[in-house]
């Protein structure tokens, strides 16, 4: 638990130092100058959803780039002889992000003024942020280069968001419900607009399950793709 925390803060050290938190809050100061010319009654959908596919993306694309920062200064020839594994590498990455995507969540709802609960809010982001780490760092691992990531990263983003379509009671579509990308929506919309007990803890829940097994997949395909194991 101690080598995770201090992993942890060196991340979120790290993170600040090469202005990640900078690009977050310039880009939630730019949504929310948007959302002050939005009609009051589209708020509480608008918001839900970038609230979702904001962190979440960037989210994404910011754990490519830190594993490809770390992979050329040769750290992982490194991990293998500290007292930090492999697991704890990978869950300090994504609770930093998720950290970060979570700041900026929080920042938008409350300077929007719009009620929400918060704690819904907060199971929402986190295991959405975590969930989209995890597909990032899945991606990169077998990246050459952050451009070959950038490259890779868009049809598979497009696959992840494709059940979001399923928002709209599309035909043919309802089975699309189960996935991520459906139920995170779903969590963060009910984090502005009632939402049932029930509700809240299936689609936590099934957030939850996801994130355990993109947490297993990804860390057997960085054994695979870094140590050949």
């Amino acid at each position: 638990m101690k080598n995770l925390r201090n992993a942890l803060k060196s991340d979120i050290l790290f993170q600040f130092r090469h202005g990640f938190y900078f690009v977050y809050l310039a880009i939630s100061v730019l949504y929310v100058v948007v959302f002050f010319q939005l009609p009051d009654n589209v708020l509480p959908y608008v918001i839900p959803a970038v609230i979702f596919s904001d962190p979440s993306i960037i989210g994404f694309i910011f754990i490519g780039v830190i594993f490809m920062l770390e992979k050329e200064q040769g750290i992982f020839s490194y991990l293998s002889i500290t007292p930090l594994s492999l697991a704890q590498y990978m869950l300090s990455k994504i609770f930093s992000l998720a950290i970060l995507g979570l700041s900026a969540s929080l920042l938008m709802a409350i300077v929007m003024g719009i009620a929400f609960n918060p704690f819904v809010l907060f199971i929402a982001s986190v295991l959405s942020s975590c969930f989209f780490s995890l597909i990032g760092l899945y991606v990169v691992c077998s990246a050459k280069s952050i451009i070959h990531f950038l490259y890779k990263m868009i049809p598979i983003m497009i696959l992840i968001m494709l059940p979001a379509i399923a928002m709209f009671d599309i035909p043919h579509t309802g089975f699309l419900k189960i996935f991520p990308t459906y139920t995170g929506l779903q969590l963060i919309l009910g984090a502005y607009n009632k939402i049932l007990f029930v509700d809240a803890l299936y689609y936590s829940a099934n957030l939850l399950l996801f994130c355990v097994i993109a947490f297993f997949i990804t860390r057997n395909r960085i054994l695979k793709k870094m140590y050949g194991r």
